[in-house]
């Protein structure tokens, strides 16, 4: 499986693959027509193109071999757009792949701390909240919608350096310092045991 850019001339294949996925696994789902009628607003050509031309959005594809199976997009302030697999493909770690590939580049290229997407329809949630996504604070869902987010709190390592480590909790050191002078104490008494007999 190989995960890439989509080039601009690619664009339909993605449009018909996200509406396509959209009609067979998510379209009776969302209750609203409004809800509907912008999903196909912005999975349009037009719409794609000026933000793909203008450098807002990023498009991947997952394909196999010359198959494009899956596709995520994603736009410069790192809110996720689109994340479709063909039923044939899921269940297969494509979208957590892609997901994966957005994060990466959220993080590397544009400097992101954090991720958002508004995930419609919200029973999808599910595939979120497994890779660490949150409701977002502040802002309130909607019947067909859940606004998510993902927050990044990476370990730097820095060279010749080890990990950070977590602190470790005052009622953790006291319960281990019991621990340590109860062992020595049973010890103490054994070997005293242990001389006598």
């Amino acid at each position: 499986m190989e995960i890439r850019f989509m080039k601009y001339n690619e664009l339909q294949s993605v449009i018909l693959l996200a509406r396509g996925v959209y009609e067979t696994c998510a379209r009776n789902y969302v209750s609203s027509p409004a809800m509907v009628q912008q999903f196909y607003d912005y999975i349009d050509i037009n719409s794609l193109s000026r933000q793909l031309l203008a450098g807002e959005l990023y498009v991947w594809g997952a394909l196999d071999g010359q198959l494009l199976c899956g596709v995520s997009a994603m736009q410069s302030g790192a809110h996720v757009t689109m994340l479709y697999v063909h039923p044939s493909y899921q269940r297969q770690g494509i979208g957590t792949q892609l997901l994966a590939n957005m994060a990466e580049f959220a993080v590397n290229d544009l400097g992101a701390r954090r991720i958002t997407a508004h995930v419609i329809p919200a029973v999808c949630a599910p595939f979120f909240y497994h890779r660490g996504y949150a409701q977002m604070r502040g802002v309130h869902a909607e019947l067909d919608m859940l606004p998510l987010e993902y927050i990044f709190t990476p370990l730097i390592k820095r060279e010749n350096e080890p990990y950070p480590t977590k602190p470790v909790k005052a009622k953790t050191v006291v319960l281990l310092t019991i621990v340590f002078f109860l062992t020595a104490s049973v010890i103490s008494v054994t070997a005293a045991l242990m001389a006598l007999i």
